[in-house]
């Protein structure tokens, strides 16, 4: 693939950022309609329109944080990405429980429901122990190593200076106020901070009940938190009731679990509050922001946004 400038179309419909699917189960409901379930694995823009009528087909260009591309050309970068997914997606996932086969038709109530909302909006991370991952570690480095062998030399330009030049992309504005100023914010500074919010977003809501396991699967280990932090505790009770032997919380390299948090956590905002409309277009915005650190940063804004309104709204009580 040309990762050069002058691969990418400068008309509108030729930047639009999206998110590559993976339809994992679907059905078709008695009254007409199709459901389908599906993961965004992975970011893309859009760099050549050829058709638009009667369906749409272009180019498409694969679009990773900043981060990832640091050490290795994007096409090793792309492969090592895609190789996690056999871990970070559960392929057993079914939209419904009543021994129907994907495609078959079904009562839309045995979709939707309490079933949907244990679906939505996370998925499980894979059933995976630790020695099966480490042997999936093992088989990224030697594709990573197969892939370099492959890339010519001076390919290892990524296009995302270009599409932030472009405005394509973009940090959020206080993000990049910061970073032009000369402050360097770590992913792990604005990952504690988040995680802090999180919890005090989650007592001010009174979620400890229905909080995510997969989504506490993220959170980090041998941290110290303050002593009202609740969800570390919350995190050691699924630990005790998780009977897979391995705990909720796998060994995953830290950039994979800080890139996953920087899409997923937002996931948590919102409720009958005021704030509802802080959470319009957040998720657009967050696949525009092009590293890992600026998209936490982003998410860590709205939770402060969200809790300062909720704090307003206790005290009003």
């Amino acid at each position: 693939k040309d990762f050069s400038p002058d691969a990418y179309d400068d008309s509108e419909s030729g930047t639009c950022v999206g998110t590559l699917l993976r339809i994992v189960d679907f059905r078709r409901v008695n009254d007409g309609r199709m459901v389908l379930l599906v993961q965004g694995i992975e970011r893309f823009v859009i760099s050549k329109v050829y058709q638009e009528l009667p369906y749409t087909i272009v180019d498409a260009q694969i679009i990773l944080d900043e981060e990832e591309l640091m050490a290795y050309p994007m096409p090793s970068a792309v492969a090592t990405s895609f190789a996690w997914h056999s871990f970070e997606y559960e392929d057993n996932v079914k939209l419904a429980e009543d021994g129907s086969d994907p495609g078959e038709e079904v009562c839309i109530g045995a979709i939707v429901g309490e079933r949907l909302a244990q679906l939505i909006p996370f998925i499980s991370l894979k059933s995976t122990n630790a020695r099966d991952l480490s042997l999936l570690q093992k088989s990224i480095a030697q594709a990573k190593s197969e892939v370099l062998d492959l890339v010519p030399v001076g390919s290892n330009d990524a296009p995302i200076q270009h599409l932030t030049c472009r405005n394509v992309l973009n940090e959020v504005p206080t993000f990049s106020n910061i970073e032009s100023q000369g402050g360097r914010l770590s992913a792990g500074d604005i990952e504690y901070d988040l995680w802090i919010c999180i919890d005090e977003y989650v007592r001010l809501r009174g979620l400890h009940d229905v909080m995510s396991s997969d989504l506490m699967a993220l959170l980090p280990q041998g941290k110290d938190w303050p002593n009202d932090f609740c969800l570390e505790d919350l995190a050691a009770k699924l630990e005790a009731k998780n009977t897979q032997g391995d705990g909720v919380r796998p060994p995953y390299p830290n950039e994979r679990r800080l890139k996953r948090l920087s899409y997923s956590a937002s996931a948590l905002l919102g409720g009958s509050t005021p704030s509802d409309l802080l959470n319009k277009g957040v998720r657009q915005m967050l696949l525009e922001v092009p590293s890992t650190r600026g998209r936490l940063w982003a998410v860590l804004e709205r939770f402060v946004e969200y809790n300062s309104l909720l704090r307003s709204k206790h005290v009003d009580k």
